[in-house]
């Protein structure tokens, strides 16, 4: 083990404890059906968390290899974050009020857009 000091090891292990008991939580309120990409994330920061802390406390894995799993995990990371912002977009997107006819001459395109909200199910009256 490399000689980390307390603080180090308390910032390291900390936010993946608190997002173990989110998943935890979200297990147990059956959420994660409801908030399948945001449940996916927190497990995946689990795991990339808990996987990084062993490669850095193991003397077998060199420097490269440690930042070859810590940028690809960080791909996957930017990649769940996005995927969360489209789920709540959609997600209040369900909630908006989407009238019959839609005035197209306010917003150019918004019919075509409406069409594809309604064609993805994102409209109340899909």
């Amino acid at each position: 083990m490399y000689p980390h000091s307390f603080l180090w090891h308390y910032l390291w292990i900390a936010p993946h404890a608190l997002q173990f008991v989110i998943a935890i939580i979200m297990v147990r309120r059956r959420k994660f059906r409801e908030y399948p990409v945001f449940f996916a994330y927190t497990v995946f920061q689990i795991v990339e968390g808990g996987t990084l802390f062993i490669l850095d406390h193991v003397a077998a894995v060199s420097p490269d290899q440690y930042w070859l799993v810590h940028k690809v995990g960080q791909v996957f990371d930017a990649v769940l974050r996005f995927a969360i912002i489209f789920e709540i977009f959609l997600r209040r997107l369900r909630e908006l009020p989407w009238p019959e006819a839609t005035h197209s001459y306010l917003v150019p395109g918004s019919d075509r857009i409406s069409a594809v909200c309604r064609d993805c199910g994102c409209s109340p009256g899909a």
